[in-house]
């Protein structure tokens, strides 16, 4: 008697490891599956951005008051100690006006009379970020920073397009 309860112990012990063995597996067989979800999700998106001409990695433009040369080399080292910036370029208000007489190649004489004082153009500062999903918090500490009258990006246009491309894949998956 004795050794049949020792041996329905035994077996409830056993049945009792199997199923937590098994609870383990399936959880991570769960796991492994939404890992491979979420990254061929993010592949998706990528390809959809790419065809739309989108970058997800998008700049930050930082228009600056009007303010001397050794100024703005100041607000751009403030700029580059920011833990998400990965790279910055000065524009000069010079530099902005020849781009846009570039883009308007034929109309150029539409910009006659802005050189010199007559630049209507601010200094920037285009920002590079590291990572896209932190642009609101890395604009927000650009802006606490004196010299700054504008900060400008594309985050919440993007924001949106990617919210929509996440809805178009898990409607498709469904």
């Amino acid at each position: 008697m004795k050794k049949k309860k020792k041996n329905i112990i035994i077996l409830v012990i056993i049945l009792i490891v199997v199923i937590l063995i098994g609870s383990a597996i399936l959880i991570q067989c769960k796991k492994i599956k939404e890992a491979e979800y979420t990254q061929k999700k993010e592949e998706y998106i990528e390809k959809r951005l790419k065809e739309l001409g989108i970058s997800k990695y998008n700049n930050i433009q930082v228009f600056l008051k009007d303010i001397e040369k050794d100024q703005i080399e100041k607000i751009q080292e403030e700029i580059c100690k920011i833990n998400n910036v990965k790279n910055t370029e000065i524009i000069t208000k010079e530099d902005a006006l020849e781009k846009l007489k570039e883009k308007l190649k034929g109309n150029e004489e539409l910009l006659e009379g802005y050189e010199g004082d007559n630049n209507i153009f601010p200094n920037s500062i285009i920002v590079e970020i590291k990572d896209f999903e932190k642009t609101k918090e890395t604009i927000e500490e650009i802006e606490k920073i004196d010299g700054i009258e504008t900060v400008t990006s594309s985050y919440e246009t993007i924001n949106t397009i990617i919210n929509q491309i996440e809805k178009e894949y898990d409607e498709k998956q469904t």
